[in-house]
């Protein structure tokens, strides 16, 4: 076996357990080793003379601060998707307005979820499959957002799509998913494209 795959093998199977138990081999009974009131599932390590309250004080801090970090980007990309300006479908429905959709993706909605799955490194390559997926992922947040209420061009376009594959069933558990319109949304849009090509014809 070689170098590399034994070291492959040593990180793999490492446990927390087996830190601790080597802090506890090398630094005897000067450090503590308890769990923390944050997490069950994580640690913390301290001098024995450290005052507790005041550690755990620290840690409580840090973690409140980072929790409202994540919580006033969240509300502030909520903002900015109640804010959207609604295109409401026309009586006389075309599938120009199918692919449009009722609203655009707001700016801060879509670099949040690119940088998401984009992470920091900057050598990954744009590709179509990314953007795609990203307006997916940023269209069901806009519709569940809104309960509904705001139809994004996914939720139009793949609710009639598969409307006209004839499977109820199918489209209803999409449906449940947040991915698409409702069955009877669907079976109305489809009627309404119907009258207005009848009407132009």
């Amino acid at each position: 076996m070689s170098k590399e795959t034994l070291c492959k093998n040593y990180f793999e199977n490492y446990r927390a357990e087996h830190l601790q138990d080597k802090i506890i081999r090398e630094f005897g009974d000067v450090p503590t080793v308890r769990s923390s009131p944050i997490c069950a599932r994580k640690k913390l390590v301290y001098k024995h003379d450290i005052d507790v309250s005041k550690l755990v004080h620290s840690t409580v801090i840090r973690e409140s601060a980072k929790e409202m970090k994540l919580r006033e980007v969240a509300y502030s990309v909520r903002n900015s998707v109640k804010a959207i300006n609604i295109r409401k479908l026309p009586e006389k429905l075309h599938v120009s307005n199918i692919t449009d959709g009722e609203c655009d993706i707001p700016v801060d909605l879509f670099n949040l979820i690119f940088n998401l799955i984009h992470g920091p490194d900057l050598r990954r390559q744009q590709s179509d499959d990314d953007l795609f997926r990203i307006n997916s992922i940023c269209s069901d947040i806009i519709y569940a957002i809104t309960k509904g209420r705001i139809k994004p061009s996914k939720h139009l376009s793949l609710g009639l799509a598969i409307k006209s594959t004839s499977s109820r069933k199918v489209l209803t558990i999409i449906n449940k998913y947040g991915h698409t319109v409702s069955y009877s949304m669907a079976e109305e849009l489809e009627t309404e494209l119907a009258f207005t090509a009848q009407e132009e014809n």
